[in-house]
């Protein structure tokens, strides 16, 4: 930001309802005007182009006369918190990093909803599964070239991981497919997170050779029932068999 004007946009700042704040309901400008410090959560984009939770602070700079001369804004990243319950089987599992993401691999993925559903089968434990597909993510890279798109996948895990609950599980499934396991999430709290998330992803962008480049998501989900099998809960939501590397079309987002 050094030597950018706030104006320019380049953070992108936006509410809790997912709306631009930017001119609008801009912390740091309300605060210029009225010289009033004040507080509130946002979501920011990173420089390497993932969306963050933050939250934002703003504090008048006055020469000393008093009068308002600027305004400092600091910026603490976030992390949902919740109070779900402990999965006793799921944290058994060994978590295996896929390389390019930094995320549970599919093996993993597979491992941590298997336990999942057998908590809830001895414990009644609650959970939720999401799909998140990169939509033509091959036309992006026949486009722009796999470089780029290798740039922009990581910032797509990055802003899942730093979205999501302390707690919730996500893995990449394959190239362009996130699986996210939601703990204690009912089903119109898994339409709401849906929801977040899609905006959020699609504000994510990498800025290659001048160009700010940004792909679109769709999300389809499920809720764990009484006769669901990890496989049941993975085909409600559209995604393929473990192994396999098929192109899926997303679903509507349903429960199951």
């Amino acid at each position: 930001m050094i030597g950018r004007y706030c104006p320019d946009n380049l953070l992108m700042h936006c509410d809790l309802t997912y709306q631009c704040v930017c001119g609008t309901e801009c912390p740091l400008l309300e605060t210029m005007h009225d010289g009033r410090p004040r507080a509130a959560q946002l979501f920011l984009r990173h420089k390497d182009g993932e969306r963050l939770p933050v939250r934002v602070r703003a504090v008048p700079l006055r020469a000393a006369d008093g009068s308002i001369i600027g305004a400092v804004e600091t910026f603490d990243e976030q992390h949902p918190t919740s109070h779900q319950r402990i999965h006793p089987n799921a944290e058994a599992v060994p978590d295996h990093p896929e390389q390019l993401t930094g995320l549970s691999d599919q093996d993993s993925t597979q491992s941590y909803l298997q336990a999942c559903v057998r908590d809830f089968a001895e414990e009644r434990i609650p959970f939720s599964v999401l799909r998140i597909a990169v939509d033509d993510l091959s036309g992006f890279r026949k486009t722009h070239g796999p470089v780029a798109a290798d740039r922009i996948v990581p910032m797509v895990a990055v802003t899942l991981s730093k979205n999501l609950r302390e707690g919730d599980i996500v893995g990449r499934w394959a190239e362009d497919q996130f699986v996210a396991i939601l703990l204690d999430c009912p089903p119109a709290s898994l339409a709401e997170v849906a929801t977040k998330l899609k905006v959020l992803l699609d504000a994510v962008a990498i800025l290659w050779w001048g160009d700010r480049l940004s792909v679109t998501t769709s999300a389809t989900g499920a809720t764990v029932g009484p006769d669901d099998t990890a496989e049941s809960l993975l085909v409600s939501c559209g995604v393929s068999r473990p192994g396999k590397n098929s192109q899926l079309v997303a679903n509507d987002l349903r429960e199951k």
